[in-house]
């Protein structure tokens, strides 16, 4: 019999709670809370959402480093990555 792969989806909240919340609500049991950069090493091309007041992270920039290198440079969602990147940035 062959199994589906689920695939995970990597949450960037601005905290915790606003993780939780956002899971309780959309159901998801394959959801990552991005707690710090290094939950996403050892990834390739990691899928997910940006919830909440992501925006007052400390750590963003390096996650947004992280996604960046582990998200093929080719595909649609490191050119999505990169113009979220550069509207934060602004």
């Amino acid at each position: 019999m062959v199994q589906a792969v689920r695939m995970k989806n990597y949450i960037i909240a601005g905290n915790f709670d606003e993780y939780l919340q956002w899971v309780s609500k959309s159901k998801l049991n394959s959801a990552v809370c991005v707690s710090s950069p290094a939950v996403l090493r050892g990834t390739q091309n990691p899928h997910g959402f940006f919830i909440g007041t992501w925006r007052k992270r400390d750590d963003l920039e390096d996650i947004f480093m992280e996604l960046l290198t582990r998200t093929d440079i080719t595909s649609d969602s490191h050119r999505r990555i990169t113009n979220i990147w550069g509207k934060w940035k602004e």
